[in-house]
């Protein structure tokens, strides 16, 4: 997969939502998850969870600001993101994924 040309046809068809670099840092975020856990699949409760222990650990005091410029600070905005990088074929989004879901994890980091 190539995030260049996925971000590209993103652009093309009017669907950007964040920043390329984003969408590159959520696939390596995912990317770990799935190998610390032998490629398990995951629902939004749990990849929440793991997105914000690791905004914390790589960003620590500037998170953020990051999230704030990706326009990446709730659930419902990662859920979005993870949809939008599913319809373009670099994630497995499941059956029991719903944007819904991602919506009831609420804000990415705390105040």
């Amino acid at each position: 997969m190539d995030l260049d040309l996925v971000y590209a046809d993103l652009i093309k068809r009017e669907a950007v939502a964040h920043p390329k670099r984003c969408y590159g840092y959520i696939l390596a975020v995912l990317r770990q998850l799935s190998e610390e856990n032998s490629g398990a699949d995951f629902g939004a409760n749990e990849v929440t969870g793991y997105f914000r222990k690791r905004l914390r650990q790589d960003f620590g005091a500037l998170a953020p600001k990051v999230t704030a410029y990706w326009e990446l600070q709730k659930g419902s905005d990662l859920g979005t993101a993870l949809s939008v990088l599913a319809k373009q074929g670099c994630l497995r989004w499941g059956s029991h994924d719903t944007l819904e879901d991602y919506a009831a994890q609420g804000p990415l980091l705390e105040d």
